[in-house]
């Protein structure tokens, strides 16, 4: 079962309580969240503060954004079957059917 966890900072962590996944096609688990507490959000919004007061977001030329933004479209399309296969489990439907 695949065991998904939140992206904090730079990092792949886990949780102190995490969230089972139904498939309700099936009634069957498929996947285990990290659920996030407050915590972890605080975290999360400290590493954003943190980048945003650096600046170092500011001084990038659009040209260089627009390779960043090309590189994550390119990532997402990498992991779009797989994608895919997660909202079909989520729903309750085959791909087909979706």
């Amino acid at each position: 079962m695949q065991h998904y966890l939140n992206y904090i900072d730079g990092q792949w962590l886990n949780a102190d309580r995490q969230i089972t996944v139904m498939n309700p096609g099936t009634g069957e688990p498929y996947a285990t969240i990290a659920q996030a507490g407050i915590e972890d959000a605080d975290q999360a919004m400290a590493a954003a503060r943190r980048c945003v007061n650096s600046g170092a977001l500011s001084d990038v030329r659009p040209a260089q954004r627009t390779t960043w933004m090309l590189k994550a479209a390119e990532a997402i399309r990498a992991i779009a079957d797989e994608g895919a296969l997660v909202a079909c489990r989520e729903n309750g439907k085959s791909l087909n059917d979706a």
